[in-house]
């Protein structure tokens, strides 16, 4: 089963989730030299999930003090052209961790947390480091798991092509294992699909090792990232802690950190998670 899922990533017929249409025409809009937020905000009102995310963040705690803004077009300029793609892909981002089998879905809810919570370290660490775009890491990080709930939902539905019409049904301990095997290739190969900037692909490709060639990269912050995510909780799959201490030693030599710096990341994950898995930081912080 894994290598038929490796076998179609190479030849490319995996099948993917496609980006929504309305993300889809606002990235295009935004990658243009002469974009218009105006015009990317025509396109977002035609979208009520879309709409409601862009204007509740717009209007969030991030930018208190400031009058709220009743209308999509207003909401685009407050954030900006980079806060309003990372509002876009959060929203698409957060349909990829839901499932309709029930033990399934606990576990994506639990893996999206986990991601905003990487998501969110990865930002901060770039800051502190000046390893390269602070959105970039915070998309990288926020989908560096990805390819995990899209295997599961591939796994989860005995009516998909892996199966070939046959009823399967996985243990769990089979399922993670397959998960585990392959979810960085699926999670690259769809952030290629997406056309996601190459430090996007590359961190969801190889964020489960540290890059000593370029010590200061956003890859290298969304691993520590994970691995601090991992010690505050919650997490699905093994996370012993004396491995975790050796990922999280290992990143602090190789990004220059100090123990303040660690501990002042460590003590924003476990409020976080205290608050029982509220959001890590509003995106329109970005």
């Amino acid at each position: 089963m894994i290598t038929d899922i490796l076998e179609r990533i190479e030849n490319k017929t995996l099948p993917l989730p496609s980006m929504p249409i309305a993300v889809a025409r606002c990235m295009a809009l935004l990658r243009e030299n002469d974009f218009s937020l105006r015009q990317a905000a025509r396109v977002i009102e035609k979208d009520p999930l879309l709409a409601s995310r862009v204007l509740a963040v717009s209007n969030s705690v991030t930018f208190g003090g400031l009058a709220p803004v009743r209308n999509i077009v207003q909401a685009a300029i407050r954030l900006g052209a980079d806060n309003l793609r990372l509002v876009l892909f959060e929203v698409v981002a957060s349909h990829l961790f839901v499932s309709v089998d029930d033990d399934i879905r606990a576990t994506c809810d639990v893996l999206w947390q986990h991601s905003r919570a990487v998501a969110s370290t990865s930002r901060h660490l770039t800051l502190v480091v000046g390893a390269g775009d602070p959105s970039e890491a915070y998309l990288a990080g926020l989908l560096h798991d990805v390819g995990k709930p899209i295997v599961l939902s591939l796994l989860g539905n005995a009516e998909n092509p892996l199966f070939e019409g046959a009823d399967v049904r996985l243990d769990p301990d089979t399922l993670m294992a397959i998960v585990q095997d392959c979810h960085r290739l699926v999670g690259a190969a769809l952030a290629k699909n997406w056309l996601l900037p190459e430090t996007v692909v590359s961190s969801v490709a190889n964020c489960s090792a540290y890059d000593e060639r370029e010590p200061c990269s956003i890859v290298n912050c969304v691993r520590l990232a994970n691995a601090l995510a991992k010690e505050a909780g919650p997490y699905v799959g093994p996370a012993p802690a004396t491995d975790l201490h050796e990922v999280v030693r290992a990143g602090q030599s190789t990004l220059h950190l100090t123990d303040d710096d660690l501990n002042g990341m460590r003590n924003e994950l476990r409020d976080a998670s205290d608050e029982g898995g509220a959001e890590p930081e509003a995106v329109g912080e970005l």
